[in-house]
C-alpha cells in the first residue's frame, strides 16, 4: 500500500501517489468573469518581420512538463492547452486565473512562468523505494509580488486540481519530501513538495489523472513578458523543442534567456519599448527568422524560431 501525505482525495487512488492538502485553494474572486474553452481572442501585432500574437487570451492557454529522475528513467511530457476548464478562466483585468490563490489589482497583471514536476524515486534499505513530486517554477526578473503554481488533475472524473502558493521554498534551499528525501530546488526556481509515497514499486512517472502543469507570477504595468519556443528538426523525431539555446531580448530592461527543456523562453522587459529578439548561434548558423523586431505594449507571445538541428547539443541529426 503507498503511503501519502495530506488528504486521500477518493478511495480509488489510495494507492497512488497523492498531492498534498497544503495545495492553495481559492475561491475565484468576486466579479471575474470564468470563461472556459478556447482563447477568447487576439490582437494582431505588425513587426518589421510578420504579424505576432499579442496576448490578449481570456483563458490559460499553456502549461508546462514534467521531469523524471530516478532508476535511470527520464521523461518530459507537457500539454499545450489549459485541460480543465472550470480552472481555465482568466480575469479579464489582470490575465490572473480566477481560480488560483494569487489575485493582484490593476495595473499589476499576471504572466506565464514555465512549470515542471520534478519526479525522484529513492530506494529504501528494506527494499521497495520512495517516489517524491516537486513542483516547481521559473522565477523571472522583475516579478512584482507572488507566483504560484497548479497541477491539474483528473480524479476518476472529479476535478482533483491543486495550486501553490508563493514563496515555497527558493534557492539555494531544499524541500523536504516524503521519507526524508530532500531536493535541492534549482537556481532561479521556486519548489513545493507536491506529493508522495513509498510502495514496493515506484513508477517514477506523475500520479495516474495528471494532466498538466502551469505556473503564474505577477508583473508590474512597467513590465511586460515576451515569450515563445525555438525548435528544430530532428532526423528521427521530426520537429522538437529546442533546450539550452541562449535568446537575446535586446531593449530596454531585457537581456538573454535560456530555452528550457521543451524549447520555450520568457523574459520580462519595460513596457513601451522596442525589442530586437534572436537566438544567440555559433558563427555560420542562422536561425529562421534571423531576428524578430517589434514594439512590447503589453505581454507578447508566439515569439519562435526554427534553428538549425546542429545548434542543439545532443541532437540526433544523421
Amino acid at each position: 500500500m503507498t503511503r501519502t501525505r495530506g488528504s486521500m482525495f477518493a478511495a480509488a487512488a489510495a494507492a497512488a501517489l497523492l498531492m498534498t492538502a497544503s495545495a492553495a485553494a481559492a475561491a475565484p474572486p468576486a466579479g471575474a468573469s470564468l470563461t472556459p474553452g478556447g482563447p477568447g481572442g487576439t490582437a494582431g501585432l505588425r513587426d518589421d518581420n510578420q504579424v505576432l500574437s499579442l496576448g490578449s487570451s481570456s483563458v490559460i492557454t499553456r502549461t508546462g512538463e514534467f521531469t523524471a529522475e530516478g532508476g535511470g528513467r527520464n521523461a518530459t511530457e507537457r500539454s499545450e492547452s489549459c485541460p480543465v476548464p472550470s480552472e481555465c478562466g482568466v480575469h479579464p483585468k489582470t490575465q490572473c486565473p480566477v481560480a488560483g490563490p494569487l489575485q493582484v489589482s490593476p495595473p499589476e497583471h499576471c504572466v506565464p512562468l514555465y512549470a515542471t514536476l520534478h519526479i525522484v524515486v529513492t530506494p529504501e534499505a528494506g527494499g521497495g523505494c520512495v517516489q517524491n513530486d516537486y513542483l516547481q517554477v521559473a522565477l523571472e526578473n522583475g516579478l512584482a509580488k507572488g507566483y504560484e503554481a497548479v497541477w491539474y488533475w483528473d480524479l476518476n472524473g472529479d476535478n482533483g486540481t491543486r495550486w501553490w502558493a508563493s514563496p515555497g521554498t527558493t534557492w539555494p534551499h531544499s524541500v523536504q519530501g516524503e521519507g526524508g528525501v530532500s531536493y535541492k530546488v534549482p537556481k532561479g526556481y521556486a519548489a513545493w513538495s507536491a506529493g508522495g509515497g513509498a510502495g514496493s514499486t515506484c513508477s517514477g512517472k506523475p500520479t495516474p489523472g495528471t494532466l498538466g502543469y502551469a505556473g503564474f507570477g505577477a508583473a508590474p504595468k512597467s513590465r511586460s513578458s515576451v515569450s515563445g519556443t525555438v525548435v528544430y528538426h530532428e532526423s528521427s523525431h521530426g520537429t522538437k523543442g529546442a533546450p539550452n539555446i541562449s535568446v537575446q531580448v535586446s531593449c530596454r530592461g531585457g537581456g538573454t534567456a535560456m530555452t528550457h527543456a521543451d524549447g520555450s523562453y520568457e523574459v520580462l522587459v519595460d513596457t513601451g519599448t522596442r525589442c530586437t529578439v534572436k537566438p544567440r548561434l555559433r558563427h555560420g548558423e542562422v536561425s529562421t527568422p534571423r531576428d524578430r523586431v517589434f514594439r512590447v505594449d503589453s505581454d507578447v507571445r508566439h515569439v519562435d524560431f526554427d534553428v538549425p538541428c546542429g545548434a542543439v547539443p545532443g541532437a540526433k541529426c544523421t
